[in-house]
């Protein structure tokens, strides 16, 4: 169920991403969302705009947990982060790892996001 809820927000938020830049939302892969949410939550942080980039950032965290457990419920070697590479174990490790790149970059957002929020202004 869990599962389910998780691919339905999935789906809206590539459809959003997709309509935000006048793209068909089947245009939009996991691994092209995973960058435009990575890419939006730094511009707003460059922005001083911390309740978007923390948005930004938290979906980012939603959707990679989302690749994971769907990767590993379905057992297969299937790159699901990347629909492009060919099904193998060298592409599985470099999807593994291109997640785990994303999660980082995720967390790191969102704690530098809080940090900078809670410092005392200079």
């Amino acid at each position: 169920a869990a599962l389910a809820v998780a691919q339905q927000q999935l789906t809206t938020t590539a459809a959003a991403a997709a309509a935000c830049l006048s793209l068909p939302p089947l245009f939009v892969t996991p691994l092209a969302l995973l960058v435009i949410l990575n890419n939006l939550g730094q511009l707003h942080y460059a922005l001083d705009n911390k309740d978007r980039g923390q948005k930004c950032y938290r979906q980012l965290q939603s959707t990679v947990m989302f690749l994971l457990l769907s990767k590993n419920k379905s057992g297969n070697a299937d790159d699901h982060a990347d629909s492009h590479h060919a099904s193998s174990s060298s592409s599985t490790h470099r999807g593994s790892k291109d997640l785990q790149v994303f999660m980082e970059n995720a967390v790191l957002g969102l704690q530098t996001m809080t940090t900078r929020a809670t410092a005392p202004a200079a």
